[in-house]
């Protein structure tokens, strides 16, 4: 499964997510927003905000990609790279 895997390769524990799938798998007619606590083992802050509707045929799933504050950098979000964008898309395939 897609966040599974993502969130295990940022070291985040996959726990909460596994619950939040589990739960809105019971429940696939209901609307669900989770965030998954931030995981930086790629030497960035990696965050998952996850949209679920079970009345539409996409979902949504948001990353935000910031520097680690011990970087010193103090701006905002940094956008995925088009690499990025394509690893994620072809994983949801």
């Amino acid at each position: 499964m897609l966040i599974c895997d993502w969130v295990e390769a940022h070291g985040i524990d996959k726990e909460p997510a596994d619950r939040w799938i589990e739960d809105i798998s019971a429940k696939p007619e209901q609307k669900s927003t989770f965030a998954i606590t931030s995981g930086t083992s790629t030497g960035l802050e990696v965050t998952y905000d996850l949209r679920y509707d079970g009345s539409k045929n996409v979902q949504v799933i948001i990353v935000h990609v910031n520097p680690m504050v011990e970087s010193g950098y103090r701006g905002g979000p940094l956008t995925p790279s088009a690499g990025v964008l394509s690893q994620i898309a072809a994983r949801s395939q």
